[in-house]
């Protein structure tokens, strides 16, 4: 599912670790996922190298792939 060429389904389930239940300032949330993704394309000799923690060993076209997918899933929740 996760590297297939289908957009991730609505509703699918969140690890409890990652859920927000606090306040946030949208803009200054918005500067750190940009500043995050800088620094994932800026990294990308490193990318594949390190496992990820629930898929394991992937290429760096897989976590590219992955991260894609992951970050249009969220983007979409805010009608982007």
């Amino acid at each position: 599912m996760i590297l297939s060429e289908k957009p991730f389904k609505k509703g699918l389930p969140t690890d409890k670790s990652f859920l927000i239940t606090d306040d946030r300032d949208f803009d200054k949330e918005k500067n750190h996922l940009t500043k995050l993704v800088a620094r994932f394309q800026a990294e990308q000799n490193r990318i594949g190298k390190a496992p990820h923690p629930f898929f394991g060993k992937m290429t760096a076209s897989e976590w590219g792939t992955s991260m894609y997918k992951h970050l249009d899933h969220h983007l979409q929740q805010f009608g982007v």
